[in-house]
């Protein structure tokens, strides 16, 4: 089950994380997902030694043998519930230096299924202007802020604009083939069959 949490106006939220450490175990990634609402998922799960409650990214368990985007792809749709339309690492992991992988995935949408095979999670949609508000909701409330959490929202902040480049040159990239494409079949129009078939065949 998921909720989601939009953003509520306010002033004079005190700072969320003065020291903070960063993640430190290289067999996992993270996964920082955008829904096509502008939502973070994030993942809330109790631990069992202590039952208290903890909010982290969606991750898994990296395989040297297996491809890492095809796994982060395999586990937001199974284990928790999404269809990423693009997923590309922001980070490695360094396992000589203890640091695991940070993936981004924006464009989510829900997933065809809404089983999810991981127990005991329970997945909140934050919209984005509201990640701050609801972090500092929840560390009043007691809960555990993952320090993946905050890690991978700076490698995100800066990932974003690179992808954002990427897609809108693709997308410039396409209208201008089609362009063209279109100038060809007009100017061929006006054109005696015989030219205009044989400049079909030279473009």
């Amino acid at each position: 089950m998921s909720t989601q949490f939009r953003p509520n106006p306010s002033r004079g939220l005190p700072p969320l994380f003065p020291v903070f450490p960063v993640e430190t175990d290289p067999r996992k990634a993270f996964l920082v997902g955008i829904t096509v609402e502008g939502a973070l998922p994030l993942v809330e799960e109790s631990r069992p030694s202590d039952g208290s409650v903890v909010l982290r990214l969606p991750w898994f368990e990296q395989s040297e043998r297996a491809d890492l985007n095809e796994t982060a792809a395999r586990a937001l749709r199974d284990d928790f519930g999404y269809e990423p339309r693009h997923v590309f690492p922001m980070r490695s992991g360094v396992a000589a230096m203890s640091r695991p992988a940070f993936l981004l995935a924006p464009l989510l949408r829900p997933a065809v299924s809404s089983v999810r095979s991981k127990p005991g999670a329970r997945v909140h949609e934050v919209f984005l202007p509201a990640v701050r508000e609801y972090l500092s909701m929840r560390l009043r409330e007691g809960a555990v802020i993952e320090p993946c959490v905050r890690e991978g929202l700076l490698l995100a902040e800066e990932a974003l604009p690179a992808w954002a480049r990427l897609q809108l040159g693709a997308a410039i990239r396409a209208l201008l083939a089609a362009r063209c494409g279109s100038d060809r079949e007009r100017f061929a129009d006006g054109m005696p069959p015989k030219a205009r078939a044989a400049s079909t065949v030279r473009l």
